[in-house]
């Protein structure tokens, strides 16, 4: 996935870290790691990792294309 600034990044409730293409209004990609509701999300300045943080007190670091988190 190559970032562009077309996408946007959400989470919630849910527990799932997504992905929107805001042209389309499709979610793109759906990530799951967190065990309790994501209260931020946030992308790198280049755009290849998106970190998320919630009420579980845990910061995860996504990379996009891989789908890989740290």
């Amino acid at each position: 996935m190559n970032f562009d600034s077309s996408l946007i990044a959400s989470g919630g409730m849910d527990k799932f870290l997504k992905i929107w293409n805001m042209g389309t209004s499709k979610c793109v990609k759906t990530l799951l790691g967190h065990i309790n509701t994501i209260w931020c999300v946030d992308f790198s300045d280049d755009g290849r990792l998106v970190a998320s943080g919630g009420s579980d007190q845990v910061i995860k670091l996504w990379e996009l294309n891989s789908e890989k988190c740290e």
